[in-house]
């Protein structure tokens, strides 16, 4: 017959087995519900303006942040010239991982109040010498010529990084077009558990889960920062 000792040890080892059952499915609960293991970029784009003998200077400031708890690793693999490309009338096909993409508005061709479509046909006028917009490498700096300019940018859970694109623009309004693609992740062991015992609901299997794009808005000389060089 069991002593009251061993009686109370094998109510504590069931104690802690139950615990720990229980922790475990608070964990993957909280995996699926909170997504901790996806990654959260977020962008935002600054202007700076000078004026040097009737030219304007133009500094566009791309603010990138890892607001996620995953790293974020630039996409360097490409499928010919492109790192992402798709079909369709409206597809978008981008040479570099982080793209920034310019159209100038044509104020002779705006007739009135009108939404406007990126990829339709717009009141745009030529930017640098290309009618669609220019397509911009905002991560240049980050290209490795002994590796065939493969792009080595990563970010880790909280960075921040402010990356710079001078260029010399007309006077007028703009329309800029940020967007950043990153490598496919690599699921963690915990991850690849959930996955091989069903635990975790798969993957929508979208393309573009590693896909960030936004649209924004500004006008040279800009109305934030104006220096005048003699």
């Amino acid at each position: 017959m069991a002593t009251f000792k061993e009686l109370t040890e094998i109510l504590h080892n069931l104690v802690v087995a139950v615990a720990a059952v229980v922790g475990g499915l608070w964990v993957v609960d909280r995996i699926n519900r909170e997504r901790t293991d996806q990654a959260a970029l977020e962008m935002s784009l600054s202007a700076s303006s000078t004026v040097v003998e009737n030219r304007h200077l133009v500094v566009l400031t791309v603010h990138l942040a890892n607001k996620g708890k995953t790293k974020i690793q630039a996409k360097s693999e490409r499928d010919g010239d492109f790192v992402f490309s798709e079909d369709g009338e409206q597809a978008e096909k981008l040479r570099f991982p982080c793209s920034l993409q310019l159209k100038q508005l044509d104020p002779s061709a705006i007739s009135g109040p009108q939404r406007l479509n990126w990829f339709a046909g717009g009141p745009w006028k030529d930017v640098l010498g290309s009618e669609k917009g220019p397509e911009i490498d905002v991560l240049l700096e980050y290209e490795n010529p002994e590796l065939s300019n493969r792009v080595e940018f990563w970010m880790e859970p909280g960075e921040t990084y402010h990356l710079g694109v001078p260029l010399i623009l007309e006077q007028g309004a703009y329309l800029a077009k940020l967007t950043f693609v990153a490598a496919p992740q690599e699921a963690g062991w915990l991850g690849k558990v959930l996955d091989e015992t069903g635990f975790r609901r798969p993957k929508s299997g979208i393309r573009d889960e590693n896909f960030w794009s936004q649209i924004f808005g500004f006008s040279v000389p800009t109305t934030s920062t104006e220096a005048k060089v003699p």
